[in-house]
């Protein structure tokens, strides 16, 4: 489940308006606190990521079989685990 429904797009919406080459880190805080006073930020932003992170991991296994094959041995592997313990 996604924290605070669409908080996280809001965080990457903000993120995202900054120039990186002029980017204040300490206006951008202030922005975040600002716009997500009472808000669980820290679990929005582990989220955001999560979803950055997870859209990245996917993009790569398209072009390199090597880490689809790597995800299929991890899963085999837990699947052996847990059938162990059943």
């Amino acid at each position: 489940m996604q924290p605070g429904g669409s908080d996280y797009l809001r965080l990457y919406e903000l993120i995202d308006q900054h120039d990186q080459k002029d980017l204040d880190v300490g206006e951008v805080i202030n922005n975040i606190k600002l716009q997500f006073s009472g808000v669980a930020l820290d679990n929005t932003a582990r989220y955001l990521l999560k979803l950055i992170i997870d859209s990245l991991i996917r993009a790569k296994m398209e072009k390199d079989n090597s880490l689809t094959l790597w995800q299929g041995l991890m899963r085999v592997r837990i699947m052996q685990e847990r059938s162990q313990l059943c």
